[in-house]
């Protein structure tokens, strides 16, 4: 696991992410940028409602608190890993999950992503 810190000239904060492995290892290959994703143990899973329903909201629930953050980019050679973003601003797919303190900073009418402030 490697941390790194970007400090994005557009903002005023730092950005904090990090890689993580996924707990299923991704054998389909699937796309999930943008996803809101759980930790489990010292790897991450999509951010899945206990219905199985990704597209379900879940705050206040026990599992929300497990929630770490959202994928801002696979990794193209090893799609056994992810790169997280765990602070600062960020795009995630209107249906994911979403901690109940992350803070909403603009909504796309047309799109399917909304922009978000992760504290």
């Amino acid at each position: 696991m490697v941390s790194l810190l970007f400090f994005w000239p557009l903002h005023s904060a730092m950005t904090n992410v990090d890689q993580f492995e996924w707990a299923d290892g991704n054998p389909n290959h699937e796309d999930r940028e943008h996803m809101s994703v759980r930790l489990v143990g010292n790897k991450i899973e999509p951010a899945y409602h206990d219905t199985g329903n990704i597209y379900a909201d879940m705050p206040g629930s026990d599992r929300d608190d497990a929630i770490v953050g959202v994928v801002i980019f696979p990794m193209d050679k090893d799609h056994r890993w992810a790169t997280i973003q765990l602070t600062g601003r960020v795009m995630i797919r209107k249906e994911c999950a979403k901690r109940s303190y992350w803070t909403k900073m603009q909504e796309n009418a047309r799109g399917p992503l909304d922009e978000y402030f992760i504290r």
